[in-house]
């Protein structure tokens, strides 16, 4: 094959694939998926519900996304949503500080719309779709003209499907009466036992990974039960873990792992 001919294959080649992106089968722009949505947020959700919202109803929080960030050097923001009864009613962006967000307009749009992005661009954050730009959080000032045709350009484009929401946990308001009670010296303080729904157990083995910041241990406990260790908590923190934990769509059950090492030793027994 000559080289003029290998040079035309390569170039039909080349508008194939051209072509193929512009009809839409190539990924689009989407906010990346947060791995660790930690229960160490537990208590100041369940804190700010309690103060704004009527606890007689069902409360789950959704996985979060990261913002995609059009700024340099900035900050890594998060955002969270919070659903009653299956209804969207707040958004929390995390950050340096944690903000609120209860705009109607903005969570319709989210509820009614799954094909947006959540952009930091000129120290604001902003919801982007291809019929709307909203600003959620900061000052509100016209955007450069450098940013303005950027973000138009990304709307031009393909927008994938946001995923924010898509796996949700349960809000558990325990009173001080239902609390668990035990002392720190009762159970480990690094390690839970957690037993899982039946299918896809591999992926929630890791999505609870990056939950409670641990990794799986080898030891099995039953069907679908797997011990997980992390780094020590306090006794609150243990708590809370546990809570957020029987919160969790996937998990069936979950508890604490109690010291072996507090039973009596048998008189007698030779040891080496």
């Amino acid at each position: 094959m000559t080289f003029f001919k290998r040079k035309i294959i390569f170039l039909v080649l080349f508008l194939l694939l051209c072509g193929c992106s512009e009809n839409g089968t190539s990924d689009g722009m989407k906010n990346e998926l947060v791995k660790d949505y930690g229960f160490k947020m537990e208590e100041e959700l369940k804190a700010y519900i309690s103060d704004h919202f009527d606890l007689q109803g069902n409360y789950a929080m959704g996985n979060g996304v990261k913002v995609i960030n059009l700024n340099r050097g900035s900050e890594e923001l998060q955002i969270f949503p919070v659903f009653r009864e299956e209804e969207l009613i707040f958004l929390i962006l995390y950050g340096q500080e944690t903000v609120y967000l209860s705009d109607p307009e903005l969570l319709y749009e989210i509820e009614e719309n799954s094909e947006y992005l959540i952009l930091e661009a000129d120290d604001n954050v902003y919801y982007v779709s291809k019929e709307k730009v909203l600003l959620m959080n900061g000052e509100k000032m016209k955007l450069s003209d450098k940013m303005n045709k950027r973000i138009e350009k990304i709307r031009e484009g393909a927008i994938d499907r946001n995923l924010m929401g898509i796996e949700k946990r349960t809000i558990r308001f325990v009173s001080e009466e239902e609390q668990p009670v035990f002392s720190e010296g009762d159970y480990r303080n690094d390690r839970i036992i957690v037993r899982f729904t039946s299918e896809n157990v591999e992926n929630k083995i890791r999505m609870y990974e990056a939950f409670c910041h641990g990794k799986v241990q080898d030891e099995h406990f039953g069907e679908n039960i797997y011990l997980f260790c992390f780094e020590p908590l306090n006794s609150k923190n243990l708590k809370i873990l546990l809570d957020a934990s029987n919160g969790l769509s996937y998990v069936l059950s979950a508890s604490l792992d109690e010291r072996i090492d507090l039973i009596e030793p048998v008189e007698d027994l030779e040891t080496e």
